[in-house]
């Protein structure tokens, strides 16, 4: 390939992995806004919604890509525009619907106990702290939902 030819297809590279980074990161506000106003507004739907085993919004590929953005708690927007990967600001929204999530399924409560989501997830309460507030928030009210049965013994 030329030198041109390569430079074009890392700039159009660039330009899509922009693109992707940013419907992705609205995809992600769209579906955390969707399920606060479901769960202050309409909690029964939103339980029965998420009450089958197979329902979509539980589904695996969904919820590991949710545990991936938990990875970004760590990561500066500065660094992750442009990119395809999260920053702490997606961090913070995919915990959120992670926590929203868990309180209305076992699905994704059990999912949440795995020992990676427990190891993000206490990446993103310790880069909230320093970091970013409501990162912080999000995964506190997440790590307190998870472990309080284990408290209240």
């Amino acid at each position: 390939e030329s030198a041109h030819t390569m430079h074009t297809t890392s700039k159009v590279s660039e330009e899509e992995a922009k693109q992707e980074g940013i419907l992705r990161a609205g995809a992600l506000r769209v579906l955390a806004n969707s399920l606060q106003h479901l769960a202050k507004h309409h909690p029964k739907s939103l339980h029965r919604m998420m009450q089958p085993y197979n329902a979509p919004i539980t589904s695996v590929p969904l919820l590991q890509a949710l545990a991936r953005d938990l990875k970004g708690a760590n990561r500066p927007v500065s660094v992750a525009a442009n990119t395809r990967l999260a920053s702490a600001h997606e961090a913070a929204l995919a915990v959120c619907c992670l926590r929203i999530m868990g309180q209305h399924s076992s699905t994704v409560q059990n999912f949440l106990q795995a020992d990676f989501v427990m190891e993000s997830l206490e990446l993103a309460r310790s880069c909230g702290r320093s970091t970013h507030v409501i990162l912080e928030q999000e995964a506190e009210a997440t790590y307190h939902q998870l472990t309080e049965d284990a408290r209240s013994c």
